[in-house]
């Protein structure tokens, strides 16, 4: 059943508290972001975090609701694989197939020279018995011419009958021996067909275990597919389980991974329990050694800021202040009149000039040193600066050298790339570009400090 945030902390008796600059939830002791919430199962509906299961939000504060116990936890147990269908031996059912195929057209092929040797076996006896008869014609022609020519037989005769008895025989044995000839050529051609049949059988079967050799190793990937999957769910089951292990451990999340270390633990654990421990630093605006962490750029601008009032009330300055504004002297210069004095140097109305457009309008120090009335909006009216890079030069060696121990000059970079940044802001960008080759300012130095203050340059 689900419960929000706020009846799970009345039913237990912890302090609820939020706020709305960081959304963060505060529970009892513990400080929550938004995503560590939806870890432990929440839901953000209508400006309320509601949870179906309080088991998480129990292992982290410790406290249940009376109403509900909470399902003890099994072991987490890795997934059967489900049972697959014996793959079909493809390549066995083709080879079958090709051999059924070949014995085919070899009993076809028997078949046929067999119809062409019986035709062939009936022309030969054909033959045989034409020649008989036509040589019983021929002895019976010749003895008709005997008898008419009135001629015995008795003497000449019958050498005429044994010759054509002999061709005879001639034409009879040569049909024979054509007949024999024939059943020698039928014999090759069989012995040739049965060869070629052999050789196709024997090349199905090269063919049928070359494909079975192919289909053995795709079943090798398709197992060893099925072992990584079945083994990538359980590390995703035990991953998930073990964010319940880190909330557990919230308030010691360094320790508990030292003690995992300690342990043997797998660096998965680990490096799970570390990236924890950066994200709740990050949520509680902490340093990587649990100190919190400070506005560098803001401290910055509230002390420019401080300066500046300092400046106009003439009150003195400190050497951090004066750094800060660019200037030697502690308190603004004094002035004879209103109109603008004599005694003020070139110096100090470029200073005014740049104190004018820090601020955008003039106050009395502006107003006193350029002589134009409080107010006056940055651009307005006559004042100029000098555009000669020599009387830029005077005015920071005069305002932003400083000496070191042993008494020698320098130019304090550290206050003068702020010049040189509201000079090229200001749209003197060519100045202050070449103020910065001449005094050896590189564009990395001027990127640090522009981090600071928060702004951008137009080079």
């Amino acid at each position: 059943m689900a419960i929000t945030l706020r009846d799970y902390a009345k039913q237990t008796g912890l302090d609820v508290g939020y706020d709305p600059n960081t959304k963060k939830v505060t529970l009892g002791n513990k400080t929550l972001a938004p995503n560590q919430l939806q870890a432990l199962g929440g839901t953000l509906t209508d400006g309320s975090w509601t949870f179906g299961d309080t088991s998480k939000l129990g292992t982290l504060t410790g406290k249940t609701p009376a109403p509900t116990p909470q399902p003890t936890p099994q072991p987490t147990v890795a997934p059967t694989p489900t049972p697959q269908a014996p793959m079909v031996d493809v390549a066995d059912l083709e080879r079958q197939k090709r051999i059924n195929e070949f014995e085919r057209a070899y009993q076809q092929s028997l078949g046929k020279l067999a119809q062409e040797e019986q035709k062939a076996i009936q022309g030969f006896e054909a033959n045989r018995s034409q020649a008989r008869t036509q040589g019983i014609m021929n002895a019976k022609a010749f003895e008709d011419y005997l008898a008419q020519k009135g001629i015995s037989t008795s003497g000449t005769a019958p050498q005429g009958f044994i010759q054509q008895q002999g061709q005879l025989q001639g034409a009879l044995g040569a049909s024979q021996r054509q007949q024999q000839q024939y059943g020698v050529d039928l014999g090759r051609q069989r012995a040739q067909l049965a060869s070629d049949l052999e050789f196709n059988k024997s090349q199905a079967e090269i063919d049928a275990q070359l494909a079975q050799a192919q289909q053995a190793e795709e079943r090798r990937l398709i197992e060893e597919e099925r072992a990584l999957e079945a083994q990538r769910t359980s590390e995703s089951q035990l991953r998930d389980d073990f964010q319940n292990t880190i909330l557990a451990n919230y308030n010691d999340l360094q320790g508990f991974a030292n003690r995992l270390q300690a342990q043997g633990a797998p660096q998965w654990q680990i490096d799970q329990v570390l990236a924890a421990r950066q994200q709740k630093i990050a949520d509680q605006g902490l340093d990587q050694q649990g100190r919190p962490i400070v506005d560098v750029a803001g401290q910055q601008q509230a002390l420019l800021n401080l300066a500046f009032k300092k400046w106009d009330a003439g009150i003195p300055l400190n050497r951090e202040e004066m750094q800060i504004l660019g200037t030697n002297t502690p308190t603004k210069p004094r002035v004879v009149s209103g109109g603008g004095s004599s005694t003020t140097t070139t110096q100090d109305r470029n200073f005014a000039f740049d104190l004018w457009e820090a601020l955008g309008t003039a106050n009395d120090a502006v107003s006193s040193i350029l002589g134009i009335p409080v107010g006056t909006k940055f651009g307005e009216g006559t004042p100029t600066k000098p555009t000669d890079i020599s009387d830029y030069q005077s005015y920071i060696n005069n305002y932003f050298t400083k000496e070191d121990d042993a008494g020698r000059k320098y130019i304090d970079k550290g206050s003068l790339i702020p010049y040189l940044i509201r000079l090229d802001q200001g749209g003197n960008d060519a100045q202050a570009i070449a103020l910065a080759n001449f005094y050896g300012i590189t564009e990395s130095e001027i990127e640090q400090i522009e981090r600071v203050m928060g702004g951008s340059t137009n080079r």
